[in-house]
Order: C-alpha cells, then structure tokens, then sequence
C-alpha cells in the first residue's frame, strides 16, 4: 500500500529547506493570518487556527492557479510513526517552524534586525556583552 502523505512530505520538506536558504518569496496576508508563496502552478499557505481549547496552531493548504484549495496537510496528516528530516521531534513543530520562517521572510525580519545592529555597529557577534559585576569597582586592598 502506498503512503498518500509521502508527496505532502517531501513538498513540505523542501519548501522547509528552501525556506531556510531564502531561497522562497513567502507573503503575509492580515486577513487570513496566513503566509503564502507561489510555487510551480499553485500555492502553498500556512495558515492558522484555534481550537477549542483556546490552543492557536498551524496547518498548511495547498491551492491550484485558482487559489482553490486542493490539500489541507494538518501534523498528524503527514504521518504517524513518521518524523522530519529537519530536525523537530513531530510534524506538528514542523508545521510551527515553517511558518515562524516564513512570517520571519514574508515581514522582512531579517533585513530590519541587520539594519538596526548596522545602526548601532554591533553585530550578532559583538551582541554578547558582560554584565557589570557588583564589586569590579571596589577596591581589592581591604584586609581579611
């Protein structure tokens, strides 16, 4: 028998992977609270809901030329027993971290943090200050 969430898989892998390299033109959409990218003959968005619990989490759709939705991939969709290539310990941590990388690429994160430590000459290196010590301004000839 074969595995119909195997394709879901590895377009999901991939889009992860390309996603990483920057290598995907990601948009995000208010209304829909979704981010979404143009690839081959449809699209793929990662969206948002909240269940009844009030727990808010990520699923993915997949739409045709038409914007029609044609698969809706949810965590447990992409297979039991099952685990990414990337890393996360469930498909659910998958889905979550695609979509911070795409919201990151979509709302331009990125190029706003360089551009504020260029303001500030730092860089992402020279960020690990030391915090003050209490005492390193004291004087050490105090006998004991």
């Amino acid at each position: 028998m074969t595995d119909p969430a195997a394709p879901l898989r590895a377009l999901c892998e991939a889009v992860y992977k390309k996603t990483a390299n920057g290598e995907v033109e990601w948009r995000f959409d208010d209304d829909l609270d979704a981010c979404e990218a143009s690839i081959g003959q449809g699209y793929i968005q990662i969206c948002s809901e909240v269940d009844v619990d009030g727990d808010k989490y990520f699923f993915v759709k997949i739409l045709n030329g038409f914007k029609q939705t044609v698969d809706s991939i949810y965590g447990g969709t992409l297979g039991i027993g099952t685990k990414p290539s990337t890393g996360q310990k469930d498909w659910w941590d998958f889905i979550r971290d695609l979509r911070t990388m795409a919201y990151r690429r979509a709302v331009g994160s990125e190029e706003v943090i360089n551009s504020m430590l260029h303001e500030l000459d730092a860089s992402p290196a020279s960020r690990r200050v030391q915090p003050p010590r209490p005492f390193d301004d004291l004087d050490d000839d105090v006998p004991f």
